[in-house]
C-alpha cells in the first residue's frame, strides 16, 4: 500500500463518518433551511468517500479496503459524543478496542 492508497482509505473514511453525523444532526432540526444544508453537504461527503475508494479500488484489493472501513464504527459514535452530545457506552470502547485491534493486526500481516 503506498501513501498515496493510505490517505485516500483515510480520506473516505473520514468523508463518510462526517457525512452520516451531518445527515444524523441534520435530521434532528426537523424540516428547515439548516436542515436541508447539511442533508445536502452529507450526501456530497458520502458520494465523495464512495468517489475515493472507487479510485482506491483500482490498485488495491477490496480485502485491503475493508479494514479502513471498519473505523467508521469508531469515528461516527466519537463525532457523535462530540459534536451531537451522545453519551458512550463500556460496550462502545470494548467494540472499539476490538476493531483497532483487528485493523492494526490486518495491516501488520498485509492480507
Amino acid at each position: 500500500m503506498t501513501l498515496g492508497e493510505f490517505a485516500m482509505c483515510i480520506a473516505a473514511v473520514f468523508s463518510s463518518s462526517t457525512a452520516q453525523i451531518l445527515m444524523k444532526r441534520a435530521s434532528s432540526t426537523g424540516i428547515s433551511a439548516t436542515g436541508f444544508r447539511l442533508l445536502s453537504m452529507g450526501i456530497v461527503l458520502q458520494l465523495l468517500s464512495v468517489l475515493l475508494a472507487v479510485l482506491v479500488l483500482r490498485t488495491m484489493a477490496l480485502s485491503q479496503l475493508m479494514p479502513f472501513a471498519a473505523l467508521a464504527y469508531v469515528l461516527v459514535p466519537l463525532g457523535s459524543a462530540v459534536l451531537l452530545k451522545e453519551r458512550l457506552t463500556r460496550r462502545f470502547w470494548w467494540g472499539s478496542f476490538l476493531i483497532m485491534s483487528g485493523i492494526m493486526w490486518t495491516l501488520s500481516v498485509g492480507v
